[in-house]
């Protein structure tokens, strides 16, 4: 079955078929997350809410660009609620292995240069998804340039090819067809999915949210 089929059964309101559409970004998200935080758990839990959150756009959703770009911009959003919640209970992670050498950058550089490693957006991508202007996110990344010094290539290799756990992937198994219930070749639709659990999806916003602030929304 093709992204496509996959996506227009999800907008019928299969949570399974979106669900295993998500599967394919699961690796990206969770290192975005992983760096970012610094907390292995919190970035499963991240990714968890992304995914979960990021239904209510599905209806959208127009390719698979489209869908990874979503389900960034919904992990940035929780990441930073996250990041907000470490500071005020005044909770200290850090990074292990190769991201190490991200721990002690600030949290917004951190999580800019998270999301250029991993899914490779510069600037003008990562403005619309976050809501900063691009003049702050390119400073951002060039502090991250900076900080890294000769580690940089390294560390950028590494995230673009981390793994999330597996525990985190089973979560994100492959449609199941034999649920879609294919319809007489008369009928209007070709194909439908079984009720159970369908949901009408809400309305999602936009990607991009104020960016009056440089750092609109971040900690």
């Amino acid at each position: 079955m093709t992204f496509s089929e996959k996506l227009e059964i999800a907008k019928t309101g299969s949570k399974a078929a979106y669900e295993s559409l998500c599967a394919a970004f699961v690796d990206s998200l969770y290192t975005a997350a992983l760096i970012s935080l610094k907390d292995g758990q919190a970035a499963k839990n991240s990714v968890i809410i992304a995914i979960a959150e990021g239904y209510a756009g599905i209806s959208r959703i127009k390719d698979e660009k489209h869908l990874c770009s979503w389900l960034v911009h919904e992990l940035t959003k929780n990441v930073v609620d996250t990041l907000k919640e470490f500071r005020a209970q005044g909770v200290e992670s850090g990074a292990g292995g190769i991201f190490a050498v991200t721990a002690d950058m600030p949290d917004v550089e951190r999580l800019i240069f998270a999301v250029s490693a991993v899914f490779g957006y510069g600037s003008r991508e990562i403005s619309v998804l976050t809501g900063m202007s691009e003049n702050a996110v390119d400073s951002k990344l060039r502090s991250a340039r900076a900080h890294l010094g000769r580690d940089y290539d390294a560390v950028a290799a590494a995230a673009a090819a981390y793994l999330a756990p597996e525990s985190l992937k089973a979560r994100y198994p492959e449609f199941d067809e034999s649920k879609v219930i294919h319809k007489d070749e008369n009928d209007e639709a070709s194909t439908e999915v079984s009720p159970a659990g369908a949901a009408e999806p809400a309305p999602a916003e936009e990607p991009a949210v104020s960016a009056s602030a440089d750092t609109a929304g971040y900690p």
